[in-house]
């Protein structure tokens, strides 16, 4: 039995194909599969992080059927990604020439350590990538 923990957060969205589209393309993850059937939900993985994803189609005609936690706390994210030894800016540059939104450039956050990269996707959920400034 493994010892190593490890967490997926779960993001509903009006579109299984379009998120897959979105952190496929613009966010660098893949998946091996799409289960349902018709297709409802993936496994989006990139370095060990891995996002599970649900469409819930009346989503599209009641948006507020999502929940991303900014709806509530505009500072708020929906996940958080330690990269380890990557380099912030890196992955920076990389999304941002992929067309991913970005909520905010790295930024570093000297009171606890990290520096900080906040992209959005098209539903609200927003990921911070975080690398740990003594690494």
């Amino acid at each position: 039995m493994s010892s190593e923990w490890s967490v997926a957060p779960y993001f509903h969205v009006p579109d299984i194909h379009q998120a897959v589209e979105y952190y496929q393309d613009k966010l660098g993850f893949t998946y091996s599969q799409l289960w349902g059937d018709p297709p409802n939900f993936v496994m989006m993985r990139r370095e060990g992080a891995v996002i599970m994803i649900s469409s819930i189609p009346l989503a599209e005609k009641y948006p507020e059927l999502l929940s991303p936690n900014r709806k509530v706390d505009h500072h708020a994210w929906d996940a958080y990604i330690w990269i380890g030894t990557a380099d912030i800016h890196e992955l920076y540059n990389e999304l941002k020439g992929k067309g991913a939104i970005i909520s905010h450039e790295p930024m570093k956050k000297e009171y606890y350590g990290m520096y900080e990269l906040e992209v959005e996707d098209p539903w609200g959920y927003v990921i911070c990538f975080g690398q740990n400034l003594e690494e």
